[in-house]
């Protein structure tokens, strides 16, 4: 992570180069891939909930997969959910940051 701290204008700029996009293509690539799984998932074991259902057999070990599979596919939304708050929050402070600085912060961070 760099960090670079400048005075433009009397203002302090407080510019954060990180690899944020390359966190938000990961978080993507595997909220997507986590979907295509989940889907694939819920389709096999409805097929052996039909499977069992028809021989008789109680479906209740497929039900409970199923229920598993939704938390997880909630998690993972909620997961994605908690990062873009953290990226929004975290924006707004460096931009706060950036436009509030007063002479007194500048003088005691030189």
């Amino acid at each position: 992570m760099n960090v670079s701290v400048g005075i433009e204008g009397g203002k302090l700029n407080a510019d954060v180069s990180s690899q944020g996009s390359i966190v938000v293509r990961i978080t993507r690539f595997v909220l997507m891939l986590t979907v295509v799984l989940a889907v694939t998932m819920i389709i096999f074991n409805g097929m052996q909930y039909i499977v069992k259902s028809g021989s008789g057999e109680d479906p209740k070990k497929v039900q409970m997969n199923i229920v598993y599979i939704i938390v997880g596919i909630m998690l993972a939304l909620f997961s994605v959910i908690i990062i873009n708050l953290l990226r929004s929050t975290g924006n707004t402070l460096n931009k706060e940051v950036a436009y509030n600085a007063s002479p007194i912060v500048i003088s005691s961070l030189v």
